[in-house]
């Protein structure tokens, strides 16, 4: 099943590449329509073009001169009309030549702008057949993937409880214990590389906005993150919010862009460290943030970190091994509601992630006034 979905991409990729070529045939412009003398000097070569010319010049500049002349009343001898003929030529044999020189190099250039724009084209069609097929091969292998990976969890799950009853041998639960523990974070991984993927493609913008308490999805959050913030030995606090502090956008995607940046605190905050989340208002729109006492990045870490599958090595890398999909994913859902994720950050010195809502994703934004 999975070889037929990697054919069924293969095919879709070459229907796009000629596709795109015949888009591109399509839409570049034919090259420029020249007129009928332009046609006759290209043909006749510039030895010839130059000689013509010149000619023309030395005729027109013998015309002035003859009417002028009988404008003046003066006679035109014959070594008078050898001058203005050797004068004329001198003076426009250069310009010609130049002229013609710079002609030429023009419709050179002419023509390789077309055959380049003409090649833009051509990739341009075929990078969208290939990011259509993308979209389509990563919706196909969730499928035949998530398939099998259900019954390895459900299986695992069942062997690992000993639903039916006790294993004899210890050892076989703990193995089951970690197929499962394998199979839920191979899930995880398609899961993240399939809302990266729909994100990219539009598809995400497509989730129902629904109002709801941030206080909520705080709460949420920090409930789900605990188990981790424990087993690493941290303290977590999380900043008191009023409920009448909403937003209007999909909840699912604004909690899991928290969890993301959350989790990356947890992973690569050392034993003993502090994580801070709060919430603020800034200009009428609403700001998350996530502090922690961690290893920190570098500005240039920081660029790595927000790539797609960027990792950065630092000393903690190596005990939470990952995809690099958590913050640009985190960033991609914040983005998708029209606000901005920001990092700030300093090696040895801790990490602060804001992740900053537009006014108009906010909803009843009144404090509630201090306790007196």
């Amino acid at each position: 099943m999975i070889a037929d979905a990697i054919q069924s991409t293969r095919d879709a990729v070459a229907r796009g590449a000629g596709a795109g070529a015949a888009a591109a045939r399509a839409h570049v412009p034919a090259g420029p329509r020249f007129g009928r003398l332009s046609r006759f000097f290209g043909r006749m070569g510039m030895a010839r073009t130059t000689g013509l010319l010149t000619l023309g010049a030395v005729v027109i500049a013998e015309a002035m001169h003859m009417a002028l002349a009988a404008v003046r009343g003066v006679t035109i001898n014959r070594g008078m009309t050898i001058e203005i003929a050797i004068v004329a030529t001198g003076v426009a044999l250069p310009f010609i030549i130049y002229a013609q020189h710079v002609i030429r190099k023009l419709g050179g250039a002419r023509r390789a702008e077309m055959m380049v724009a003409q090649r833009l084209a051509l990739a341009l069609g075929e990078a969208e057949q290939a990011n259509r097929s993308k979209s389509d091969f990563l919706a196909n292998m969730s499928h035949e993937l998530r398939t099998p990976l259900n019954a390895v969890i459900g299986f695992s799950e069942v062997i690992r409880d000993q639903h039916f009853g006790a294993v004899a041998n210890p050892r076989y639960v703990e193995y089951a214990g970690d197929i499962n523990d394998s199979a839920q974070h191979l899930l995880s991984i398609i899961d993240d590389v399939l809302d990266l993927s729909r994100i990219q493609a539009g598809h995400a913008s497509a989730q129902v906005a629904s109002e709801f308490a941030v206080a909520d999805v705080l709460a949420a959050s920090a409930r789900m993150i605990r188990p981790l913030v424990e087993r690493e030995r941290l303290s977590l606090t999380v900043a008191d919010c009023p409920r009448t502090l909403r937003l209007l956008a999909p909840e699912r995607l604004v909690r899991q862009a928290l969890l993301n940046v959350m989790g990356n605190a947890a992973k690569f905050t050392p034993a003993g460290g502090r994580i801070a989340v709060g919430v603020a208002l800034r200009d009428g729109g609403c700001e998350l943030t996530v502090a922690d006492t961690g290893v920190g990045m570098s500005p240039a870490q920081i660029v790595t970190a927000m790539e797609p599958f960027g990792r950065v090595e630092n000393p903690l890398s190596a005990r939470h091994p990952g995809t690099g999909l958590g913050l640009p994913l985190a960033r991609a859902m914040i983005e998708l509601q029209g606000g901005t994720l920001h990092i700030e950050s300093e090696p040895a010195r801790g990490t602060t992630v804001f992740l900053r809502f537009p006014a108009a994703r906010v909803l009843h934004a009144v404090f509630d006034p201090p306790a007196t």
